[in-house]
C-alpha cells in the first residue's frame, strides 16, 4: 500500500476515494479527540459548573469520535463545514440532555469539528489517488494499515478520556501505580510553584515525597499531588510558571500540556516525512501510527514528560535550519537544549558544519531566556542548579527513587536504559565491579566519546551530497544516543526516539526478507519490538522477577544502543567509502549481521 511512486501532492482531482476519506479521518480523529479534552476541562473551570468530569468523560470521547466521522465522510462532498457544524450541534444536545454537567465541556465540540473537517479534508485531497487503488489490490496491507490506524485512534481516545477523568482506570501497560497513575508534569508545576514564591532551592529533594518519603510538600494549585522532583535547568521553569499566570487548576494545565505535546508530535512527524520524500518520506507518512501509538510514546504523552516535546522540537529546529528559517530553528533548539540538555548535541554538529547564523540564533535564544528568567526569577534557580543539582545529576543520586522507595528499587533499576543504567543493572546480576561509582565513569566516557562522535557525523557525515533520510537518521541516532548518556533516561520515554526513526527504515523491511538479509531484517524486527513494547521492562500485569526483568530490559538497552550505534557507523562508512553518495537503510540493517559476527564490510 506504501510503495506506489506518486507523490503526495493536491493534484489528486475528482471525489476522495474511502481509503484517502479514512487516512485523513484517522489522523483528525487522533487530534479531535485530544483536543475535545483539552477545551472541555478549561471551559467547565472557567464556567466553575462543578460537575463531574467522571460523568461525561467518556461520553464526550465518544461524541468527538462521531463528530469526526461525519467531518471525514463530508470530505466527498460540499459544504463539509456546515454538516460538520450541524454534526457537532447533534453531539451537543445530545450530552447536554442525557449526560449531567455536560452542557459546559460539550461546547468544545464545535471548534473540534471545524478543524476535523479541514484537516481530513486537507489531508485526504493530498494523498494521491492511487492510494484507493492500492487499497482495493493489496487488501492484506490495507487491513493492517487499518487497524494500526485504529489503534492508535483508540490508544489516543482512551489517554485522553483518562486525562480528563484519572478514575477511568485505563492503564497503558500495567495496574502497578508506579506507571499507571505516574505524572511527570506534577514536578514541572510545582518547581515552578516553588520558584514563584521564592524558594531558594527548587532542586531540594527534601521538596519531593519520591525522593524524601517524609515531604510535606504545601501547594497552592488545586488538585496537585506533588510526587517527582524538578530536574530540568532553570530556564525551563517559564514554562509552568506561564501556564501558573493563566490558571490554578493543575487538571486543566494537565490536559492542554498533553494536547500541545501531542500536536507538536504529529506535526513534527508529519514535516520530516515530508522533507524526506521518495518512499523513504512516504513510508514515514503512512507509518505515522507506529510511531504514536509505540508505548513509549504514549508513556511521554500521559506523563507530560517533555522528553517527547524535547525531541519533536530538536528535529524541527534541524528542519527548520536545512529549510532557511534560521530564527525558528535556533529558537526551537534552544527551548530543547534548556530543557533535557541531551539535545544540545547536535550544537556539535552545528559547529563542526560551521552553520554560523544557526548557532548565533540559537546561542541569541539561549541568552534571552536566560535573561528572561533571572528577570523573573532571580539568581537563585541557577546557583541552585550548578552547586546542587548538577553535581547529583553526574552521580546519578537525582533520580535514587529505589533507595527512598526500597518496594520498587528493582523496576527503577531496570527502568533505567542508559549507559549509566546499563552499568548498574551489570551489577545487579552479579558483576562486582559494576556499581555506581564505575557507572558515573564509564557515563562521562560515553558522553566524551558522543561529543566526538557528534564533531564526526558533522564535520564528515552530513555533507550536502548525502541523501535526506540519512541525515534525519543521524539527527534521531545522535538524540537516541544522547537521551541515553542521561543518569535517569527512563524506558517509559526514552526509545520513542528509536521507534520514530524505525518508520524511516523500515519501507526496506520487504525487500530484506525476500534477499539476502533476512537475518539482519530479522534482527531488526526484534530490536522494534522491544523498544514498541518495552518488552520485559514494563510488562502487562505484575512485575517479571528481577531474575527475569534485568537481563531482559539490559539487552533492550544494548538493543538500543546497538540501532543508534549502527546507523551512525554505516553513515560515515558510506561517506568515507562512496564520498557521501547514496545511504540505503537496506545496506544499513546488514551492518548487524556483520557487526554482531565481528565482520567489516
Amino acid at each position: 500500500m506504501f510503495q506506489s511512486d506518486s507523490k503526495i501532492s493536491s493534484s489528486a482531482l475528482g471525489p476522495v476515494g474511502v481509503a484517502r476519506a479514512f487516512i485523513g479521518w484517522s489522523v483528525a480523529a487522533c487530534l479531535a479527540v485530544v483536543w475535545a479534552h483539552a477545551l472541555a476541562v478549561p471551559l467547565r473551570q472557567f464556567a466553575s459548573t462543578g460537575s463531574d468530569p467522571a460523568t461525561w468523560a467518556l461520553p464526550l470521547t465518544l461524541c468527538a469520535l462521531a463528530v469526526t466521522v461525519v467531518a471525514a465522510s463530508c470530505s466527498r462532498v460540499r459544504p463539509h463545514y456546515l454538516a460538520a457544524t450541524l454534526g457537532a450541534g447533534v453531539g451537543w444536545v445530545v450530552l447536554a440532555l442525557f449526560v449531567p454537567g455536560s452542557a459546559v465541556p460539550a461546547l468544545a465540540l464545535w471548534p473540534v469539528a471545524l478543524a476535523a473537517a479541514f484537516s481530513s479534508h486537507a489531508i485526504a485531497r493530498r494523498l494521491p489517488a492511487s492510494v484507493d487503488d492500492v487499497a482495493r489490490t493489496r487488501r492484506l496491507r490495507a487491513g493492517l494499515w487499518t487497524l494500526a490506524a485504529l489503534v492508535a485512534v483508540a490508544q489516543l481516545a482512551r489517554l485522553s478520556t483518562w486525562m480528563t477523568d484519572p478514575s477511568t482506570d485505563w492503564f497503558l501497560t500495567t495496574e502497578d501505580p508506579f506507571f499507571a497513575k505516574h505524572e511527570c508534569l506534577s514536578a514541572y508545576v510545582y518547581g515552578g510553584e516553588l520558584a514563584l514564591r521564592g524558594e531558594d532551592n527548587v532542586y531540594d529533594a527534601t521538596h519531593y515525597p519520591g525522593l524524601y518519603p517524609e515531604a510535606r510538600s504545601e501547594t497552592e494549585v488545586a488538585q496537585l499531588t506533588v510526587e517527582d522532583p524538578f530536574q530540568y535547568a532553570p530556564q525551563f521553569l517559564l514554562w509552568p510558571a506561564a501556564a501558573l499566570a493563566l490558571t490554578q487548576d493543575y487538571p486543566s494545565i494537565r490536559v492542554m500540556w498533553f494536547a500541545l505535546q501531542t500536536t507538536l508530535f504529529f506535526a513534527v512527524v508529519a514535516w520530516l516525512g515530508i522533507w524526506v520524500g521518495g518512499r523513504a518520506g512516504r513510508g514515514a507518512l503512512f507509518l505515522w501510527p507506529l510511531a504514536v501509538s509505540a508505548f513509549p510514546a504514549l508513556h511521554a504523552m500521559q506523563y507530560g514528560q517533555f522528553h517527547l516535546a524535547a525531541i519533536a522540537l530538536s528535529v524541527a529546529a534541524m528542519l527548520a535550519f536545512e529549510t532557511g528559517r534560521n530564527r525558528v530553528g535556533g529558537a526551537m533548539l534552544s527551548i530543547a537544549t534548556l530543557s533535557k540538555l541531551f539535545p544540545g548535541i547536535l550544537l556539535v554538529v552545528l559547529l563542526a558544519q560551521r552553520q554560523w547564523r544557526a548557532l548565533r540564533w540559537t546561542v541569541g535564544f539561549v541568552a534571552a531566556l536566560t535573561a528572561v528568567t533571572l528577570a523573573v526569577f532571580g539568581p537563585a534557580p541557577f546557583l541552585a542548579f550548578v552547586g546542587y543539582q548538577l553535581p547529583r545529576l553526574q552521580s546519578g543520586s537525582a533520580f535514587a527513587f529505589g533507595e527512598a522507595w526500597p518496594e520498587v528499587r528493582d523496576m527503577v533499576i531496570a527502568a533505567n536504559h542508559g549507559v549509566f543504567g546499563l552499568v548498574i543493572k551489570l551489577g545487579e546480576m552479579g558483576v562486582p565491579w559494576a556499581d555506581a561509582s564505575v557507572a558515573a565513569r564509564v557515563n562521562r566516557v560515553f558522553v566524551f566519546g558522543l561529543v566526538g562522535m557528534a564533531w564526526w557525523v558533522g564535520r564528515h557525515g552530513l555533507t550536502n551530497s548525502l541523501e535526506r533520510e540519512q541525515r534525519a537518521v543521524a539527527w534521531l541516532s545522535l538524540l537516541g544516543l544522547g537521551s541515553m548518556a542521561s543518569t535517569g533516561a527512563f524506558v517509559d520515554y526514552v526509545p520513542l526516539t528509536a521507534t520514530w526513526m524505525v518508520t524511516l527504515l523500515a519501507w526496506r523491511m520487504p525487500d530484506l526478507a525476500r534477499g539476502r538479509g533476512r537475518a539482519a531484517a530479522a534482527v531488526f524486527l526484534v530490536v522494534w519490538v522491544f523498544q514498541y513494547t518495552l518488552l520485559g521492562t514494563v510488562p502487562v500485569g505484575d512485575y517479571f522477577e528481577p531474575s527475569v526483568m534485568l537481563p531482559v530490559s539490559a539487552l533492550s538497552s544494548v538493543m538500543m544502543l546497538g540501532l543508534f550505534g549502527v546507523a551512525l557507523y554505516w553513515l560515515l562508512r558510506e561517506a568515507a567509502t562512496v564520498g557521501a553518495a547514496s545511504f540505503e537503510p537496506g545496506r544499513l540493517l546488514e551492518a548487524w549481521v556483520a557487526v554482531y559476527r565481528g565482520g567489516d564490510r
